[in-house]
């Protein structure tokens, strides 16, 4: 869905936005190498929750996909006004 939302607003902004927030691909591999580094020193362990034992890898994702969601909504929220405003005045 992020993907085809950036395609729809280049398209409409001419701008390509590859990085949200400071955070662009280049980042989100540096985070997933210091991850496999610090597994390779340390090992895999895990924590024992209500859910059953889940690593540390697992919080990291759910936090991270939650944050991403509602970045997402907010987004599509800010654009749909922005875009329902300009076709306003170009009436």
């Amino acid at each position: 869905m992020i993907s085809f939302f950036n395609l729809v607003k280049s398209i409409d902004t001419n701008v390509v936005k590859i990085g949200f927030y400071g955070i662009g691909p280049t980042e989100i591999r540096l985070s997933f190498i210091c991850y496999n580094l610090f597994l390779a020193t340390v090992g895999p362990w895990s924590i024992d929750t209500s859910f059953g034992p889940m690593s540390p890898i697992d919080g990291i994702v759910i936090v991270t996909l939650g944050i991403v969601l509602i970045t997402f909504l907010m987004m599509v929220w800010t654009e749909g006004r922005r875009l329902a405003k300009e076709e306003a005045l170009s009436r």
